[in-house]
């Protein structure tokens, strides 16, 4: 849209919770610093936040596909940059060596892991999995009955809504037994402190969590034209990959 800024800023701005509706209240005086929701509309949900801080933290595994983003996809190398190496688990990457009369493509790791893979039995091997998913006839039916069964199921259960909540007091219990030993001076003003951010962090984050898992058990899909979708187009599976 235009937006020119420097990679530091941008950073920044992909942290501030004013895009799921919170604003950060600074610390004054006596009055600890603390998180409220704000008057305007979110432009993504609380969960989607978290989401993003978690990758951004490192705490979730990112699969980088940029190799096979940017490279010339030939069929030879159709699953460059998306094959997870059995070794390191880093990605592989693909490549041509020149024989003495024709090029042989390979599918390989770094030279220090050493990893390669010819890459016609690879793509055989690959298609060939793909046509597993493909319902054999009879299963298709079946398939969209477990899936609506399984859907109303889930609109039923509440045990992870009862878990999340279980979460958010459990956390509330921590920080009333960390101001109990901040007022028998087991622990410092400090220490507390500390538990109770990070108590806080942890009640936002399951608070987010429920509202989106109500959020969800309320919503009424069309669950059956998605099955039957979803049936057609695991029938086309091989194709689509074609």
């Amino acid at each position: 849209m235009g937006l020119k800024c420097s990679r530091s800023s941008f950073w920044d701005f992909i942290r501030n919770l004013g895009y799921c509706d919170k604003i950060r209240v600074p610390k004054f005086k006596d009055e600890a610093a603390q998180l409220v929701d704000g008057q305007h509309e979110p432009l993504i949900s609380e969960s989607l936040f978290y989401k993003v801080q978690d990758i951004l933290d490192g705490r979730k595994r990112q699969f980088n596909t940029k190799k096979g983003a940017k490279a010339v996809l030939s069929r030879s190398l159709a699953l460059r940059g998306f094959l997870i190496c059995p070794k390191c688990n880093e990605l592989l990457t693909g490549s041509a060596s020149k024989g003495r009369k024709n090029y042989y493509h390979y599918y390989h790791c770094k030279s220090a892991c050493g990893i390669r893979f010819k890459t016609e039995p690879t793509n055989i091997l690959f298609e060939r999995m793909l046509k597993q998913f493909v319902p054999k006839p009879g299963m298709a039916e079946l398939f969209q009955a477990v899936v609506c069964d399984s859907y109303y199921e889930l609109k039923t259960t509440r045990s992870d809504c009862s878990r999340t909540v279980e979460i958010v007091t459990e956390q509330n219990n921590r920080i009333t037994k960390a101001r109990e030993l901040l007022l028998t001076d087991i622990i410092s003003g400090q220490e507390y402190q500390n538990i109770k951010a990070e108590c806080e962090n942890l009640i936002v984050r399951a608070e987010a969590e429920l509202k989106r898992l109500n959020e969800e058990t309320s919503e009424d899909l069309d669950i059956e034209g998605l099955a039957t979708l979803a049936t057609s187009n695991l029938q086309k599976l091989p194709q689509f990959y074609a």
